[in-house]
């Protein structure tokens, strides 16, 4: 048995690092997936260390580069994904240093903190050992579907609702257009390009895009997506924007037309996550939805820079579904 070596890893790693992901995780992925994730980023490539031992590795770790916009202010940042030890190689001193390495390279690129969605096991390792700081633990908004069926919504007669098969460079302008954007909060930009990238390219999940028109112009979206757990269907409202004016109307019509799509698909319920923040929350509250839903935990971890009080609360954050890679 040869020695662990720690290394960054390169994209001639990607079949052996998907061996250790099936190992790992009941959670299959693919290597489009990973290249996806990791080497074709709206930002770069991202950070990727892993642990071999015996030519294969036994750790992975990756951090992906990310510009967030706080009202004007440009933040580089790094989104915590996909860290992971062989069930035989658990140990803490693997980990602590796989981690360490990667969050060294991250400072030295100039980021100011790294964040994620830590899952139940790897979070208290962080929190107690590794400087992670707790934002929020929060759960899904849940809409019980099955229990109320399709709701009473408004439905502007001025907006056209439609299907995207493709994010126009013309929605640029619902991001640059929306409260998020201008607001002091952390929120990752909602280009064409990032939209695209996140949705339409994305190698392993099926998405339903609903486009908002008022007249030519784009002026809102919503993304949808469907799961099912082993006991229930459930639709995801995996990311949802419109433009500051005629907030209320544009959002009507999409969450008509959502669940319209989840009437059609018959789901058992509907989630989404949703900033206190959000403009459109007080809508998204009034329709039945709840605090009722699965649990996550979302933290951050500085990199030597001061960090705003505002970023440890999840009203600092414009936060959905989309913000994650789970979803």
């Amino acid at each position: 048995m040869t020695d662990v070596v720690f290394r960054r890893a390169s994209k001639d790693d990607r079949h052996s690092i998907l061996d250790l992901f099936w190992q790992i995780s009941p959670v299959g992925r693919n290597v489009a997936y990973w290249e996806w994730l990791n080497l074709n980023g709206p930002w770069g490539p991202s950070l990727v260390e892993i642990v071999e031992r015996d030519n294969m590795p036994i750790g992975h770790y990756a951090v992906m580069p990310v510009e967030l916009r706080r009202g004007g202010e440009a933040i580089t940042a790094g989104f915590a994904m996909q860290v992971g030890t062989h069930r035989s190689h658990r140990g803490l001193p693997n980990l602590r240093h796989m981690c360490d390495r990667v969050w060294s390279g991250c400072a030295d690129a100039g980021m100011q903190f790294i964040y994620g969605f830590p899952n139940r096991h790897i979070w208290p390792i962080y929190k107690r050992m590794m400087n992670w700081q707790l934002i929020e633990q929060f759960r899904a908004l849940e809409y019980p579907f099955g229990d109320r069926g399709n709701p009473s919504i408004d439905r502007p007669t001025h907006l056209t609702i439609k299907r995207l098969t493709r994010f126009e460079d013309r929605f640029d302008s619902v991001w640059e257009g929306s409260t998020q954007a201008s607001a002091q909060i952390f929120s990752l930009p909602r280009t064409a390009r990032y939209l695209n990238w996140r949705f339409f390219d994305h190698p392993a999940q099926h998405y339903k895009v609903l486009g908002a028109w008022d007249g030519s112009e784009p002026v809102g979206y919503a993304v949808l997506k469907f799961y099912h757990d082993g006991t229930r269907f459930i639709g995801h409202i995996a990311d949802i924007l419109t433009q500051k004016a005629d907030a209320g109307a544009i959002a009507s019509g999409l969450l008509a037309a959502a669940f319209d799509a989840f009437s059609w698909q018959q789901v058992d319920s509907v989630s989404l996550w949703m900033s206190p923040a959000d403009p459109i929350r007080p809508q998204i509250d009034a329709l039945g939805f709840t605090e009722s839903g699965f649990e996550s935990t979302m933290g951050l971890r500085p990199l030597g820079q001061p960090i705003p009080d505002t970023a440890l609360t999840l009203a600092g954050w414009n936060l959905t579904m989309a913000d994650s890679d789970a979803f």
